[in-house]
């Protein structure tokens, strides 16, 4: 087996219950490689009834701090993380107003 290491990605969450709130953040956690993380991130989509997206892959946290500097926020979290958790750091939140159209 080998070695967990911290996965960090950049997500767009949205709960089923709410679509108009939009969540952006950091989701992170421990894996062995990034089928495992991918799998658990599947699982929190489940657990949390939630659809999460990304434009990038997911990394091993040493790659993403290389790529999109050190983040404090994120390796503070990291020291706190259970060994099967995922957390999903807040960066921002918007509220999209529903659109009416004239054909409607």
């Amino acid at each position: 087996m080998t070695d967990q290491q911290l996965w960090v990605g950049y997500y767009q969450l949205t709960y089923l219950n709410q679509p108009n709130t939009l969540y952006f953040g950091h989701l992170i956690g421990f894996a062995e490689n990034r089928d495992i993380f991918q799998q658990r991130i599947e699982d929190y989509k489940t657990h949390y009834q939630c659809k999460l997206s990304s434009q990038l892959a997911p990394l091993p946290a040493t790659t993403w701090f290389q790529r999109h500097g050190y983040q404090a926020t994120v390796w503070s979290a990291a020291q706190q993380l259970k060994e099967q958790e995922l957390r999903f750091l807040l960066v921002q939140q918007e509220t999209q107003q529903g659109t009416q159209s004239y054909l409607s």
